[in-house]
C-alpha cells in the first residue's frame, strides 16, 4: 500500500515515526521478556526527537508561504505489517510500536496532511499526547518481569530480521 500526503512536514514525522518502529521491531528487547536499559534509551532518544522535530514544524512565527508547491504529493513509508507487531515478544516494546502506529494513522489520515507544511494544533495535540503516554510505558517498563515459562517467540528474530 502506497501512501501520500501533501505536507512535506507530515510526510517527515510520519517517516520517522516508521524508523523509530522498525527499531524497535529489531530490538534486542523486542525478542524478550526484558525491555533493557539500552533499549529504553533509544526508545526514549526516539520520543525526544520526534517532539522536537513537532517543535520545529509548529513554530507559530516561521510560516511557510508556498502556493506553487501545493498540492505536491510526498510519499510516506509504509508502517510496518501487523505480523512483526504481533511477533514481538516483549510487550513493553509491542505497546510502544502500538502508540506509533496510531500516530503515523492519526497523521496520514489528519487535516494537517492536506495543507503544505506545518501540522494543526488539535493533530499536534494528539501526536504529543501519544508521545506523552509513551513515555509513560517507558517508565513502567523499567521495572523487569520474570517470565520462565514463557518459551518467548522464535519466530520473531527472524520476522525483525526480515526488516532490516
Amino acid at each position: 500500500m502506497s501512501t501520500t500526503v501533501a505536507n512535506f512536514d507530515i510526510a517527515g514525522v510520519v517517516d520517522r515515526i516508521v524508523t523509530f518502529a522498525s527499531e524497535l521491531i529489531a530490538s534486542q528487547s523486542a525478542v524478550q521478556a526484558e525491555f533493557n536499559v539500552h533499549d529504553r534509551g533509544r526508545a526514549s532518544n526516539y520520543l525526544d526527537r520526534l517532539e522536537a522535530y513537532v517543535g520545529v514544524i509548529s513554530e507559530p512565527d516561521n510560516p511557510l508561504d508556498l502556493p506553487k508547491t501545493h498540492p505536491t504529493a510526498y510519499p510516506v513509508t509504509d508502517f510496518p505489517p501487523d505480523e512483526d507487531i504481533n511477533g514481538i515478544e516483549n510487550a513493553e516494546v509491542r505497546d510502544l510500536v502500538r502508540r506509533f502506529k496510531a500516530g503515523y494513522i492519526e497523521l496520514v489520515q489528519s487535516q494537517s496532511k492536506d495543507r503544505a507544511s506545518g501540522i494543526f494544533d488539535a493533530d499536534k495535540t494528539r501526536l504529543m499526547a501519544l508521545i506523552e503516554n509513551a513515555r509513560g510505558i517507558i517508565a513502567f517498563a523499567e521495572t523487569s518481569v520474570d517470565l520462565p515459562e514463557n518459551p518467548g517467540d522464535v519466530s520473531a528474530v527472524p520476522v525483525a530480521a526480515k526488516r532490516k
